[in-house]
């Protein structure tokens, strides 16, 4: 078993543990409603299914109504999960907090205390917040930016779609891959760069076919460049057919001069796997950044250390934005890497972006964060 599945399964086991922590902690109904238990039950048990469905079955299944029913119920429920776990021990503190202070007479305290009437407020605010979620993982936007470079070039200016995070199979399903492609061709991009994630795990053999079919179709008349990310490395072998079929350039730990333009452009891998120092990357390739360079990579890391070595911009993906409301507390304490970088976030002379990409890993739920393609235009003085 490959380790990218190792983890999957480790995921899964922790979504269903923290589900079972939700029912046994959170879900105390009184012993005189004790049928009430049974509803209770059965979505525990329906949603643990989902779940394991959602990463087992769905990349066997043909699009259509029971897997977006499937999709549908694994998203409420890990959704419901991930929202309670930080909102379970901030409540319990508060309880505990007014007995040690002895206010128990107070409103706040007997509001909070009321264990049922407590957990259907929450429910309705998660409910909503998944709906608006899921509404919102169903519209692409496109965010512009504009940077100037003072470096010559061989244009003027350059326009470059970003796009990162399609998870193919467990974000991005079927017609939605086709939608994307005719977005980024509306934006007339002079080239196409894709940081990282376009693949996963459960990706399936008629997903890489349906890909490179589809994403051959891309207009861009100075190519589409692909950077490596943490998820395409438990397929990477079977996925570098579908990338040359599309007429993909893969950028592993390499770089590449595009002469008609006169922009070097680098490509970095995952550290999860294999991450080349970047001095290396320069060297070897004999990467001339007295040009315009620009640097894709999957995670927004060690960016600051790109300071001094000629670097103008990095792209990225990884951290699908603000996904839900508490969760991305509790990710960037985990990691800082998954903390956004906004527009015109620079270091020293390094622009950095990261986009939000254009689905979400697993569930079909993202909020308040969109999915977007990042339109970037860079102007430089001219040779």
């Amino acid at each position: 078993m490959t380790s990218a599945r190792v983890k999957i399964l480790i995921g899964m086991v922790a979504i269903i543990l923290l589900g079972l922590t939700v029912f046994l902690i959170h879900v105390r109904i009184p012993e005189k409603k004790r049928a009430l238990r049974i509803p209770f039950i059965i979505w525990h048990i329906v949603g643990t299914l989902s779940v394991l469905a959602l990463f087992l079955v769905t990349c066997y299944m043909p699009d259509g109504l029971l897997e977006d029913i499937i999709i549908f119920i694994s998203s409420l429920y890990i959704v419901e999960v991930l929202m309670h776990i930080p909102i379970i021990p901030i409540w319990e503190l508060l309880v505990h907090f007014f007995r040690w202070i002895k206010k128990t007479n107070n409103c706040v305290y007997r509001f909070i205390s009321n264990r049922g009437l407590f957990y259907g407020l929450c429910s309705i605010y998660i409910f909503v917040v998944f709906i608006l979620g899921y509404i919102n993982m169903e519209h692409l936007n496109v965010n512009k930016y504009e940077y100037s470079i003072n470096k010559q070039a061989n244009v003027s200016e350059v326009n470059i779609a970003v796009i990162a995070d399609l998870h193919i199979g467990a974000g991005l399903f079927g017609e939605k891959m086709k939608s994307l492609v005719d977005t980024l061709n509306s934006q007339n991009p002079d080239m196409v760069v894709i940081v990282g994630d376009c693949f996963d795990e459960t990706t399936s053999e008629a997903d890489l076919k349906a890909f490179a079919e589809c994403f051959k179709g891309i207009n861009a008349p100075y190519g589409t460049y692909y950077a490596y990310g943490n998820h395409d490395y438990a397929c990477s072998s079977r996925i570098e057919n579908a990338l040359n079929g599309a007429n993909i350039r893969i950028l592993s730990n390499s770089g590449v001069f595009i002469n008609d333009l006169g922009i070097e452009l680098i490509g970095r891998g995952d550290d999860n796997y294999e991450l080349k120092d970047i001095d290396s990357i320069i060297a070897d390739d004999k990467v001339n950044t007295q040009h315009p360079t620009i640097v894709l990579q999957h995670i927004p890391k060690d960016i600051a250390s790109f300071e001094n070595k000629g670097i103008d911009v990095v792209l990225c993906g990884h951290t699908h934005g603000e996904i839900l409301p508490f969760v991305n507390v509790m990710r960037r304490l985990i990691s800082p890497a998954l903390k956004p970088i906004e527009k015109d976030k620079m270091f020293g002379d390094v622009y950095a972006i990261t986009t939000s990409g254009v689905s979400n890993w697993g569930w079909h739920c993202k909020f308040p964060g969109q999915n977007e393609i990042v339109n970037l235009t860079l102007k430089f003085d001219v040779n």
